[in-house]
């Protein structure tokens, strides 16, 4: 099998049997070439990659995406700023063109992505006030309800419904009209009632059941799309048990003639 002088070389040289003397002038040429064309490749490549650019871009392709809880949603930003404050979230609406809020990113879907920024208000979770007389809780709109249904307990009160997981935030579920259980039991949105939001402007509007009607109502389940939700009021009551009935072995078409009472108890 024939080799090539360059292959020679290369072997030559790693194995310390030759020295350069010993090789054709021209073999050492087209080697001395190809380690430069190398180095140059090297050195353009690294400048490329340190660009203001192209290395921000490559930083953002090799690193984790931002996805939804399911992990099946991959969102179309990276910029996620975290505000801890009101004050915070009001300077980054106004510093900002375009934003979408990420709860705790329950959403199958692509509502919540955003080829822009994404505000964060997971660090906002404190419980602001809870009023016996008027039988409301206030909370930060990050929290969640695994959070807040323990700490309602422990005073003796309870919501009226809840979802399936505990884990999701407060103010995104009743953004997007989160169904509990229940036939006759409203969603969770339904026991919100009133609201405190931070507009495009940075401006700071509050709305309650009471006093704003439809307009309020329309806002609670606003997706989003009116500002960035920061407090919410939700109506509790005494706090109760519950009990769950099972029918086992249950004929299909028992179920379909006496569906709506056995969905009532």
């Amino acid at each position: 099998m024939e080799t090539s002088s360059a292959e020679i070389w290369v072997y030559n040289c790693r194995a310390l049997e030759v020295t350069e003397d010993e090789i054709p002038s021209a073999t050492v040429d087209t080697t001395r070439a190809i380690a430069m064309n190398k180095r140059t490749f090297l050195r353009f490549s690294a400048a490329v990659t340190a660009s203001p650019v192209i290395g921000p871009l490559l930083a953002w392709a090799s690193k984790d995406k931002l996805k939804n809880w399911a992990g099946n949603l991959e969102y179309s930003a990276d910029r996620l700023y975290s505000a801890n404050s009101l004050e915070q979230v009001r300077s980054y609406v106004k510093k900002e063109n375009k934003l979408k809020v990420l709860g705790t990113r329950h959403c199958f879907n692509n509502i919540a992505d955003s080829t822009d920024n994404f505000l964060s208000l997971k660090t906002m979770d404190e419980v602001v006030a809870l009023s016996p007389e008027t039988r409301t809780v206030t909370v930060d709109a990050g929290m969640t309800y695994g959070q807040l249904c323990p700490l309602l307990h422990s005073k003796g009160y309870a919501l009226h419904n809840l979802a399936s997981l505990p884990h999701i935030s407060i103010a995104g579920a009743i953004s997007t009209a989160t169904h509990g259980s229940g036939e006759k039991n409203g969603n969770l949105a339904t026991a919100v009632s009133a609201l405190e939001i931070v507009t495009a402007a940075g401006e700071v509007v509050k709305l309650s059941r009471q006093r704003d009607g439809e307009v309020f109502r329309g806002v609670v389940v606003g997706l989003g799309a009116l500002g960035v939700i920061t407090k919410v009021t939700l109506d509790i009551q005494p706090t109760f048990l519950m009990r769950q009935y099972v029918y086992e072995n249950m004929p299909l078409a028992e179920m379909k003639d006496h569906f709506d009472a056995i969905q009532c108890l």
